[in-house]
């Protein structure tokens, strides 16, 4: 046995598999952290960009005239609907499908007696969100139940009031 700063090298090989197996335990918890703050970034970043999605739509659609009387009402949530749609686009580089987005237009109430000036109009995103690192693949290969991290609800809603 050889001696290293007053310690024993063990060269017979007692104890070299248990440096190797600790740093593979480790990388193993640190590549999970990673990933999970990967996924809470993603997470976060999406949150983000559908809330100013919907104050995009909500501003689009308290100045949209069709908002203001019951006969056109309905072009006009269309309208926005499309508008909010492809603003998450831009956003996010996602195609939006009704699969995995629901966007909710609530009109003016009784629009009909409403002034083209005076106008509340809400918009709410639904959207189920698909984790981009895989980790429910990884926790279905380790004999768990991953579909609890396969998809991510994230929501927005935003309320514009338009006054002349």
């Amino acid at each position: 046995m050889k001696r290293f700063l007053g310690k024993r090298l063990s060269l017979n090989g007692q104890h070299s598999g248990q440096a190797i197996i600790e740093m593979i335990g480790g990388m193993i918890i640190f590549t999970l952290l990673l990933a999970m703050v990967m996924s809470l970034s993603m997470y976060l970043y999406f949150q983000q960009a559908l809330v100013t999605a919907a104050r995009e739509g909500a501003r689009h659609a308290s100045l949209n005239r069709n908002m203001a009387s019951s006969s056109t009402e309905q072009t006009g949530i269309t309208e926005v609907q499309t508008y909010v749609t492809t603003s998450i686009q831009n956003l996010t580089g996602q195609t939006v499908t009704p699969a995995v987005a629901t966007i909710t237009v609530s009109p003016p109430s009784d629009s009909a007696s409403q002034t083209p000036g005076n106008r509340n109009v809400t918009v709410s995103i639904q959207w189920r969100m698909t984790n981009p690192l895989g980790v429910a693949n990884f926790l279905n290969a380790l004999g768990g139940n991953g579909e609890n991290f396969r998809t991510f609800p994230v929501a927005a809603s935003a309320t514009m009031r338009y006054e002349e």
